[in-house]
């Protein structure tokens, strides 16, 4: 339960316009933006995850086989499913 926990926040935190600022999908819909990885970890982490690490909420992800691309233009960090 704890797994699908974890991606059904994921999947809310994904579809909060309040969260658009900082985390947010590609214009694919098929992989995430982390736009500002500070106010992701100091707002969004520690709301949805009790937390403030980002590596703890990367290593998550990598537990569900995404892959985190380098960043990208505009130092955007792009994770790909």
């Amino acid at each position: 339960m704890h797994e699908q926990k974890f991606l059904i926040q994921l999947y809310e935190i994904l579809n909060d316009s309040t969260n658009s600022d900082c985390i947010c999908w590609d214009e694919t819909g098929e992989s995430i933006l982390i736009k500002d990885k500070k106010k992701f970890s100091k707002t969004v982490c520690k709301k949805y995850y009790k937390q403030k690490n980002y590596n703890s909420f990367v290593r998550q992800l990598n537990l569900y086989d995404f892959i985190k691309e380098e960043k990208t233009k505009g130092k955007k960090s792009k994770i790909i499913k």
